[in-house]
């Protein structure tokens, strides 16, 4: 049964002159900024570890956090995200959890944004990012693949000055349907 309302549902609008029906799929995840991620000490006192370091930011312990990114561009990336050149010279891309990916308390220093930038390059996805005021180092940050969405426009706005929360409104235009808004 649903798939014979999927199936209307797509004849409509193909027989509008849609190209394709007008599915997309987005995900949020809050990465936990390693300036803010702090393990706990009664967790390293039972881990054994002599590398673990309760108490202290995980930004203290580069190799901590980079891995942490590294393992959590492999989840937005399905798994596949090994980006590499093939001997035709195509860049393999990733593929992504979901279309527009949506990221809280991404951290804005260098070294982090590198790790993103590298498994996500700006050739293929558009970033649209923003930094919380202030002495944060954190804010928000949403990407896509760039022959699938134009931006219309975007605008990130103050929710409340209490933590100095933000927000981050974009709206995106389909390229395979560029008369829908």
């Amino acid at each position: 049964m649903a798939s014979q309302q999927q199936h209307a549902h797509d004849a409509a609008f193909t027989l509008r002159g849609h190209p394709k029906p007008l599915q997309f799929s987005f995900v949020t995840f809050n990465l936990l900024a390693p300036c803010y991620a702090v393990r706990p000490p009664a967790l390293c006192e039972r881990s054994q570890n002599s590398g673990c370091s309760g108490g202290s930011p995980e930004w203290s312990q580069p190799q901590r956090w980079q891995q942490r990114a590294e393992r959590t561009c492999t989840f937005l990336a399905d798994g596949t995200c090994t980006v590499q050149q093939r001997e035709d010279g195509i860049r393999e891309q990733p593929k992504l959890i979901g279309d527009i990916i949506c990221l809280q308390e991404y951290l804005f220093e260098p070294a982090y944004e590198e790790i993103f930038q590298t498994r996500f390059p700006a050739e293929t996805f558009r970033w649209i990012k923003a930094k919380r005021p202030g002495s944060k180092r954190d804010g928000l940050a949403v990407f896509f693949r760039r022959a699938d969405f134009h931006v219309e426009k975007w605008r990130c706005f103050t929710l409340t000055p209490l933590g100095d929360r933000i927000g981050l409104l974009v709206h995106l235009r389909p390229t395979w349907a560029p008369h829908m808004h």
